[in-house]
């Protein structure tokens, strides 16, 4: 069964999809999946932070089905610089209110409350299903 602790433990690697290790991609994927219930994402294994293009174009097509919404559990909190989509994370509804969780190259695997998530970057937005 997996857990919020297990996400938080796992390190971060580029590319990496689980169970083991996760980039912002592979956890988001896997994290709505187990904890949110929502469908599984496809894989996109050419997303990842040193590719922002193919990050871009993966969640597009990824979202595309997708409302746009505010914070919300389940939600997919995306990061913008520009046009580009340069990082996601996930929103989570825990006992304390909702949460961002996030995996990135410098941090590792962290959970915030939305607005310290939002303080950090210049756009986020929201989609889910």
């Amino acid at each position: 069964m997996s857990t919020l602790l297990q996400y938080l433990q796992a390190p971060y690697v580029v590319g990496a999809r689980g169970p083991d290790a996760y980039d912002c991609w592979g956890q988001v994927r896997e994290v709505r999946h187990l904890l949110c219930g929502k469908s599984l994402l496809p894989l996109y294994p050419a997303a990842n932070c040193r590719n922002p293009r193919e990050i871009t174009r993966c969640w597009r097509e990824g979202t595309a089905p997708m409302r746009p919404c505010g914070p919300e559990h389940g939600a997919i909190a995306s990061v913008f610089r520009g046009k580009l989509c340069i990082h996601v994370a996930v929103v989570l509804a825990v006992p304390e209110g909702l949460r961002v969780l996030e995996t990135n190259e410098g941090t590792g695997a962290r959970i915030m409350r939305v607005d310290e998530f939002e303080r950090l970057y210049l756009r986020v937005e929201y989609h889910n299903d």
